[in-house]
This record gives structure tokens, C-alpha cells and sequence, in this order.
């Protein structure tokens, strides 16, 4: 992540090549620069091109069409050295970018001497020590100036030094007012003094960073806390292949805590079976840095999670410090064990250890200020929270509705289990717990609905529809279905009556809406793109978005076509699905519906096997699906869940005779010249006959005819190592 911060060495650079050079240099280049659109700078003369309006200016061109191209017209007419920061220009660069509608200009043209900007401007740059209050008043009362516009400029000059005085700021409760004061400057040092002391050994450009995603909303400081060893032992690492290990540690062994703080990520090796909570940590989760339990290394707010998509050595946690002083204390406290990543709180790990050192406790201060919108904090959120309290903390951490959707054998359906227990108990159930956890809220607590969608699965099982049913008295009929709707649409001289019947969702509204405590629900759809899903849904489409819910800003009331009754969505109802791109493309599902939900990708994880009886599982699966790219697309691959439970060489000969042989014939259509192809050639795993010519036909100048047969198990090693390397010496298996 330290590519979100390659803007400051640039900005830095360029600053300092302006305030080397004389006001002419800036006024040449400026007009050299493709400014793509609006070239207001240009507008009032060469003398009125100065330093701050020429910064703010380039920083006002921040639409995807304008920043690109200008800031590389800027890079190469000013001849900069330093590395041009290219990714993530849409996402990740947090500095000041004012809108078009801002005035972009230090000046209004009219009467104007641009000297006491070119002499604020350098002593920012060569010193700012020198600065004192008159110099910054003088700015501030220039008519087209303001204080958020100035401190924006400083900021992006000297990133280091300066801070933006701006909303950003005000989050924190700092009154800006003070520094338009005639004693403004000092008051604007001891801000930025206050921040270096509450944010130790943080940069200001980080901290920047972090308060304008909390003034944006992106991070909700509703956290867990996880605690994480920077110290990274050989020995940790079994020879072998051990089984509770997913991914095993290819880099250099020992303290690893300058790499964490340079790239502002954490990275866990070797990943273990145990490590499942590594796709849960979230936005807005802290991160405890340690060395063992002895040393302190610094707190990091999360901000982007890789191994919530896969889990492999690339895989990062992408932090924003927030406090990087190190603390020597023992946290050990009696506990025997601390595992290398482990979910902290109040009573487990170290939290209360470091939680009590005087060097964080403004820190954990700091978030708990921010823990929730009514200022009230749990250590540990998720498994100190009643039930009644997460609905609203499953609504910050999971979609209302979305698809988990990728080839077959990724795990979506296995998947969709620890989402449901995640959702219902945000998070707070052990992983040894899951399925029972699971099975308890479906069958006891009823929270659970699961469903399987089909070809010929209509509105009438989903929603509503008619059932006939006996037409004798309630006391002769019986009870019946305790869902029933109590009164009968017709009835028929034969003595039966047609009556409402409650579908699957309906039900589960039902339940949900009714739920005094607001507990969170959940439907799983499966296979969700097997049925019509628009006719399946019916008029219910509009009722998915939040905000047209039940309590919604735009809350939408359908009636139900045969009971009649008003219906909306309750809140508290998440909509999960699953869905194998191999039977139908993403791309074939509305628009309207896929706008409506929120798209997970579970795409095959090859790295997450083992070698077993010496075959390398892990590369038969790469060369399989890199093949099935190329002949037909990523959607038709082989997932790596089949053969994740392989213990042997005669489980994974199964597994190719019953599943994946038998799937790429289905994906080829019996083109078997093509599985052959995907399976390495030869002979291995189908054999290829030449069939004779019937008598008759033997001077018939056609084509050869094959046989296609599948071999049976067992299988030679060598078919595996083939399969991987054509070209090797794995002999041609007749």
C-alpha cells in the first residue's frame, strides 16, 4: 500500500524544482502543460501565474479524463525524477482535490503583485520555521483566498510538515475558526503538533488519510481487534506436507516489522487451516502489532483486505497506521500459547495488556471516540454485542443482497454457511462451532431459510400462490399448514377450496419483520441463476434496494396478487445466492436484478493444495484451468473444493475418473480431441482408437474414425506429471 503515498515524493519534488527556479520557469511550463480542458490559470497574464494557484490548479483536475493525462504533461514538462505515481489514481490517492466549481486561483487578476505568494510559497518549502503569523495572515486576507484552500496547497507542498485544515479535521473537534485569528498560525502548529503526539510516529499524510475516510464514511470504527507477531521463525514452518498448513513462507525468516511499516500491509506466513478469520477481518478492524509477546510494534486501522479474496503469498492486510511507537512489556500474562494471528479482545490474547501501556492508550481512546454513532464502545464489539445489536452491525459489514458466483468445485455453497452464521451472529461463532451454529438458527431459531432454485421454480413456490385443500371444517381438515392464508379464494362443488400459500420469502418476511429485536435473517438461494429469476420474483424486484425496504428513505409497498395483502422487504432479510458460471453467464442475468445485488467472486484456488502421494496437486490444477481458459473462458474452470479432501493417490485418480473428466466432457460437448488436450495428451487418462472400416470401405479415402475411452483408475504417476508438462519425459500411457 505504500503506492497510495507516491504522490508525496512527487508533489515534493515538483514544489521544490519551482521554488529553485525563477517565477519564470513556473510561467513557461505552466504554459507548456496539457491542462485537457480549462486553462484558467492562463487567463490573467504571465505575472499573475503564481506557485499556490499553479498547485491548486493542477490538483482541481481530478476527473478520470483530466488527471492521467495532465499530471504526466506536468511530469514531463517540469522533467521530474521522481517515479511517476500511476496506480490507483481513480481509488486510493486521498490528497486535496477541490471541484471545477472551486475557484481555482490565489488571485482575481485586478491589481495584483504576486509577490507575497512566491515568498510564503518558499519559505513553506525551504523553512518553514520561518513562517510567522503576519505571513499567514497576509494570505488569508487576499480576496480569493480561504483557509481550507491554503492549508490544502501547504499540505500537498510540504506533506510532511503541513495538514489540511479543512472538514477533515473539524471530524476531530478542532475548531477552525482559531485560525483565522491573529494569532492563527501558532494555533494552526499546535493542531498539527497535537496530531504527531496523538498519532505517534505517523506521517501527517497518513493521518490525512485516515481522517478523511472517517469524514467520508468509509471506515466505521465498529472493530475486532487481531494481534499479529512480526517475528517469523523457521522452525514455525514444518518440513513436509503438513496438513494444517495452506500456504507455507517463501521469504526470509526473522522480524519482518520494517517491511510491515514501509508498505503499510501485514502480511501472515505460513497461512494455517486455523487462519479461516483471515477473510472476516474487515474495514474498520484493528490490528495489534507484535514481536512475540515482548515487544509492541504499532496499531494499524484496516483499510483493505486481499486474503478476503484469496489466500496466498502475494496476499496483504493493507493498514493505516495509527500509532507506530514501540513498547517493550511483557504480554505473555500466563497464558501459554499466543497463536502467530489470532482475533484479540478483552478475553483472550493481549488486548488488555496493551491496552493498559501508557505509550496506546490515547490510541485505543482515539477509537473508541469513533466505535459507533451513539459514542458508545465495546472492547470487543462482536462478542460483547446482545443479539438485538446486530442487525445494525450486519448491515455495515455485509450486503443486504449478493451472489457468490464462480465455476463448480470453489466452495460457494460451503461458503454461504459461514456467511449465514457471520451474518446472524456477526462473526462471534468459533469456526469448530459453524455447522452447529448453522443448523441451531435454520431448525430451531428459523433464521435460516435455504432454497434451490430450478428451471421450472416459479413466482407461486418463491412468494405466493394456491393450493387446493380439503373443503371440511378447520376441526375435520385438521390444523394443516400453519402458514395457510385463513380465508379460501372459490371453492369447488367436488369440496376442496384453493387457498393462499406462503412461498419461502414470504415466510421468512414474515419471521423477520415480526422479530421484536431485529434480528438479522437470511434467505440462501442456490443455483440462483437456474430459474427465471425475474419471473420467479415478479413485482418484488423493486423491493430489494435498501432503500426501498420496510423503513427505507423510499420504502415501496407492493400488493400481492393473490391474498391482496400490502407487502414489503424488511430490513433485517439479507438475500444470499450462489451461482455456477459454467450453466449460465453472469452476463446473462437483468440488469435491473444484478444492479441490485452485489457480486462475489469465489474463483478457483489451486495454491490452497497440498502435494499428496508426491502428485502436485496445486500445479495439475493451474495447467488444467489455464487450458480451459484458453479453449472456452474463465467461467467454464474447475474448482479446487473436489479435491481438497484427497488423503491419497486413489482419492485423486476418483476424482478425475467421476468428476472432472466427466465435467470437461460436458464443457466440450464429447469433443473428446479437446479433453484430451486439457488432460495433457497421450494416453494417460482417455485412450484413443482408430475404428476399422467396415467391409466395403476400405479403399474410401475418408477420415480416420476414433474410439474415445475413458481409462479407469488406477492412474500411473507419470499421467500427473504429463498432465502438468506435456513435454516431459511422462511417456505417451499406452
Amino acid at each position: 500500500m505504500k503506492e497510495v503515498y507516491s504522490w508525496v515524493p512527487w508533489f515534493q519534488e515538483l514544489a521544490q524544482k519551482i521554488a529553485d527556479r525563477e517565477p519564470d520557469f513556473l510561467i513557461e511550463n505552466a504554459k507548456k502543460v496539457d491542462w485537457v480542458t480549462s486553462k484558467a490559470l492562463l487567463n490573467f497574464g504571465d505575472e499573475n501565474i503564481d506557485p499556490f494557484s499553479f498547485i491548486y490548479f493542477l490538483a482541481q483536475k481530478n476527473t478520470a479524463r483530466q488527471r492521467k493525462a495532465v499530471y504526466r504533461s506536468v511530469h514531463e514538462v517540469f522533467e521530474l525524477e521522481t517515479k511517476f505515481p500511476t496506480p490507483g489514481w481513480d481509488e486510493t490517492f486521498t490528497f486535496p482535490t477541490p471541484t471545477a466549481r472551486a475557484t481555482a486561483l490565489f488571485h482575481n487578476g485586478k491589481d495584483f503583485s504576486p509577490y507575497v505568494l512566491w515568498n510564503f510559497f518558499r519559505k513553506s518549502v525551504y523553512n518553514p520555521e520561518s513562517i510567522e503569523n503576519r505571513d499567514f495572515s497576509n494570505i488569508l486576507n487576499l480576496p480569493m483566498v480561504a483557509l481550507a484552500k491554503t492549508t490544502q496547497c501547504l499540505f500537498l507542498i510540504q506533506p510532511e510538515s503541513f495538514f489540511p485544515a479543512d472538514d477533515a479535521l473539524a471530524k476531530v473537534g478542532c475548531d477552525l475558526r482559531e485560525f483565522e485569528s491573529d494569532n492563527g498560525w501558532r494555533e494552526y502548529l499546535k493542531v498539527i503538533a497535537d496530531l504527531e503526539e496523538r498519532f505517534p510516529n505517523c506521517k501527517l499524510y497518513e493521518i490525512s488519510r485516515l481522517l478523511y475516510y472517517l469524514k467520508q464514511g468509509h471506515l466505521n470504527f465498529k472493530p475486532r481487534y487481531y494481534s499479529v507477531t512480526t517475528d517469523i521463525r523457521k522452525n514455525e514452518i514444518p518440513k513436509g506436507g503438513d496438513e494444517e498448513l495452506i500456504v507455507t513462507d517463501t521469504g526470509e525468516y526473522g522480524d519482518r516489522w520494517e517491511e510491515f511499516e514501509e508498505n503499510s500491509a501485514i502480511r501472515i506466513c505460513p497461512i494455517r487451516k486455523e487462519f479461516t478469520m483471515l477473510g472476516q477481518v474487515f474495514p474498520g478492524d484493528i490490528i495489534l502489532v507484535r514481536k512475540g509477546i515482548k515487544v509492541v510494534y504499532g496499531i494499524g486501522v484496516v483499510e483493505k483486505n486481499d486474503y478476503s479474496s484469496s489466500a496466498n503469498n502475494e496476499s496483504r492486510i493493507h493498514v493505516i497506521w495509527i500509532n507506530r511507537k514501540k513498547a517493550q512489556k511483557d504480554l505473555h500474562d500466563g497464558k501459554t500459547q499466543l497463536s502467530s494471528f489470532m482475533l484479540d479482545g478483552p478475553v483472550d490474547g493481549i488486548y488488555r495488556a496493551i491496552r493498559n501501556l501508557v505509550e496506546y492508550q490515547r490510541t485505543f481512546d482515539f477509537i473508541e471516540s469513533f466505535a459507533s454513532t451513539d459514542n458508545t464502545f465495546s472492547a470487543n464489539p462482536i462478542s460483547d454485542r446482545g443479539e438485538g445489536d446486530t442487525e445494525m452491525a450486519s448491515k455495515e459489514r455485509y450486503p443486504l443482497n449478493q451472489i457468490l458466483f464462480g465455476p463448480p468445485g470453489t466452495g460457494k455453497t460451503y461458503a454461504t454457511t459461514q456467511l449465514c452464521v457471520d451474518i446472524c451472529a456477526n462473526g462471534s461463532c468459533d469456526q469448530g462451532e459453524v455447522r452447529e451454529r448453522f443448523d441451531k438458527l435454520r431448525d430451531e431459531e428459523r433464521r435460516i431459510e435455504f432454497v434451490t432454485f430450478h428451471q421450472s421454480y416459479g413466482y407461486e413456490e418463491f412468494v405466493e400462490g394456491l393450493r387446493p385443500v380439503s373443503g371440511k371444517s378447520e376441526s375435520e381438515a385438521g390444523s394443516g399448514h400453519s402458514e395457510l392464508s385463513e380465508s379460501p379464494l372459490g371453492a369447488s362443488p367436488e369440496g376442496f377450496n384453493l387457498e393462499v400459500y406462503d412461498g419461502v420469502l414470504k415466510r421468512i418476511a414474515k419471521r423477520a419483520r415480526n422479530d421484536e429485536d431485529g434480528k438479522p435473517y437470511v434467505l440462501v438461494i442456490d443455483e440462483i441463476n437456474r430459474a427465471n429469476i425475474s419471473k420467479v420474483l415478479g413485482e418484488l424486484v423493486t423491493l430489494l434496494e435498501e432503500d426501498k425496504r420496510d423503513g427505507g428513505e423510499n420504502e415501496v409497498s407492493v400488493t400481492l396478487p393473490y391474498s391482496g395483502e400490502p407487502f414489503t422487504l424488511p430490513s433485517n432479510l439479507y438475500i444470499l445466492g450462489t451461482m455456477n458460471t459454467a450453466d449460465r453467464s453472469i452476463a446473462l442475468l437483468d440488469t435491473a436484478l444484478r444492479r441490485r445485488f452485489e457480486f462475489r467472486e469465489m474463483p478457483p484456488q489451486p495454491e490452497l493444495l497440498e502435494p499428496v502421494d508426491g502428485i502436485d496437486l496445486k500445479a495439475s490444477l493451474f495447467a488444467i484451468n489455464d487450458r480451459l481458459e484458453y479453449l472456452i473462458d474463465r467461467d467454464h474452470l474447475i474448482g479446487h473444493a473436489w479435491l481438497m479432501k484427497c488423503r491419497n493417490k486413489e482419492d485423486i485418480d476418483g476424482v478425475m475418473r467421476s468428476k472432472i473428466v466427466p465435467l470437461l466432457a460436458e464443457y466440450f460437448y464429447d469433443d473428446w480431441n479437446k479433453v484430451s488436450s486439457v488432460l495433457g495428451g497421450g494416453n494417460h487418462f482417455v485412450v484413443r482408437e482408430i475404428l476399422s472400416r467396415p467391409p466395403g470401405m476400405e479403399d474410401d479415402a475418408g477420415e480416420d474414425r476414433y474410439r474415445w475411452t475413458v481409462k479407469e483408475p488406477p492412474y500411473e504417476k507419470e499421467a500427473y506429471r504429463y498432465l502438468i508438462s506435456p513435454n516431459s519425459d511422462g511417456g505417451s500411457g499406452e
